[in-house]
């Protein structure tokens, strides 16, 4: 979808971030040796990975959304060797000689008088060649429908790993991004009342959810748990029926007003971060959406009917 680069330094070393920003467009350079190292963890890391059963458990999930498509399988230690390391620098070279379509963002306590001329010689002596050129969709679809796959792998302490993932169309705008965190939230509190407090069943459910803009506007929930194998299947039912009564109820007063309370607290806090920001104009520029105008105003206004139809 895109390439960027980022950092941050104290006030006093911007001309050297500067610097470094410069070289990594004009002169990346190649290191036979990090490289070679970089092979030799990531083996290592790879094969530890085979033994974990979270690792055939996550190949199973991605298989079971994605099918065989090659954006989706895990990299596996036997392909490590077949790296390719002049084709890396040669895509790295190409992403990066274009800089005239970069969009450079700035957050902090920066003098604009001496940082200027900093940026006229360090970003406007970058390379370009004028290059026009669009993301490509690589058609990395979850599969449709409804399917379920349950297999079983010997453990030394057995238990059960479940992993419920819902998809679909979603517009991306401020309105469903606040949706789906107070969804995301007032889920967390009634599995934690239910699933972890009366049945006693896991020490947490985690539920989340998040909205993508490219290639397409998407919306993805996943509840993931930890539990019994022999409580498996009635709290698998416990978790969908809770996510059911919300999408024909709503959520409960208290549990909206509980999280209403939480954004606005948390909202303040933000604003002060340099981060924040950061993200407030990536998501102007990149994702041209303003996920910032009117956000107290519409935390505060979204109503119990509103999640229960988002929920829906």
């Amino acid at each position: 979808l895109s390439e960027s680069l980022g950092g941050s330094c104290s006030p006093k070393d911007l001309e050297t971030l500067m610097q470094l920003v410069y070289l990594s467009f004009t002169a990346p350079r190649m290191d036979d040796t990090a490289f070679e190292s970089f092979k030799t963890r990531s083996k290592a890391s790879m094969l530890n990975a085979e033994a974990n059963p979270m690792t055939a458990f996550n190949d199973t999930l991605q298989h079971e959304m994605y099918g065989n498509h090659p954006m989706a399988t895990r990299i596996k230690a036997d392909m490590i060797d077949q790296i390719d390391y002049n084709r890396i620098m040669e895509m790295y070279n190409d992403r990066f000689k274009e800089a005239g379509d970069f969009t450079f963002l700035f957050v902090g306590n920066i003098n604009l008088e001496e940082a200027k001329p900093l940026i006229e010689t360090y970003l406007g002596g970058l390379p370009t060649i004028n290059r026009k050129e669009n993301f490509q969709d690589i058609k990395l679809d979850r599969r449709k429908g409804n399917h379920k796959n349950v297999f079983e792998k010997q453990l030394e302490t057995p238990k059960a790993t479940v992993i419920s993932v819902i998809s679909g169309n979603c517009e991306y705008n401020l309105k469903n991004n606040l949706l789906m965190s107070m969804l995301s939230q007032t889920m967390d509190m009634v599995y934690t009342e239910t699933i972890r407090e009366k049945e006693g069943a896991s020490y947490g459910v985690s539920a989340f959810g998040q909205i993508s803009r490219y290639p397409k506007d998407e919306a993805v929930f996943q509840i993931y748990f930890d539990t019994d194998p022999a409580k498996r299947e009635k709290m698998e039912q416990i978790v969908m029926a809770e996510l059911q009564k919300v999408a024909k109820e709503g959520p409960r007063p208290e549990h909206l007003a509980k999280v209403k309370e939480y954004m606005l607290k948390k909202h303040l806090e933000n604003v002060k971060e340099n981060s924040y920001w950061v993200n407030q104009l990536l998501e102007y520029y990149f994702n041209h959406i303003d996920l910032y105008t009117g956000y107290e105003k519409l935390v505060n206004e979204i109503s119990i009917k509103d999640v229960k139809k988002f929920a829906k």
